[in-house]
């Protein structure tokens, strides 16, 4: 389980229990890192690096966050789960859906993806959030390879 003292500089542990961890953007309080760890291991998770107002980055972006969610679950995490709904993930799915990748191609290759499969969750899931509109918005799933197998 992470500390206070494994902050990096910019970042405010708020909450870290054994299933649920906040960190935020000391200087932006509306960014963080939000994620919950349930029975079965599913590591869910969402990020908020740019302000809705101001659409300003801030500190808690790129794999820092994902490293530390990682640190504090350790072992115990089997899957990851993300609802893209208005992010850097989202934004790239569409647009690989624009043009012309399949579900499954367009999600396998985002920076959610890439963070996931640095560490070995090569599966994806994809469920959109609307049928009538795959591109809207999606609960994607990536699962450790070889586990629960």
């Amino acid at each position: 389980m992470i500390t206070d003292a494994d902050m990096p500089e910019g970042y405010r542990l708020v909450t870290a229990t054994g299933e649920l961890l906040l960190i935020g953007d000391a200087g932006q309080p509306d960014l963080f890192l939000n994620a919950e760890l349930d029975k079965d291991g599913d590591a869910v998770f969402s990020v908020r690096a740019e302000g809705r107002e101001s659409g300003r980055r801030g500190i808690v972006s790129g794999s820092v966050p994902f490293d530390l969610m990682f640190r504090h679950y350790g072992g115990d995490v089997r899957s990851i789960t993300s609802w893209w709904s208005d992010e850097t993930s989202l934004r790239i799915y569409q647009t690989l859906l624009g043009e012309g990748a399949t579900i499954h191609e367009a999600a396998s290759n985002t920076w959610t993806a890439l963070q996931a499969q640095r560490r070995g969750f090569l599966a994806v899931l994809v469920t959109p959030l609307t049928a009538s509109s795959p591109d809207g918005g999606a609960r994607v799933q990536f699962i450790r390879t070889g586990v629960g197998e």
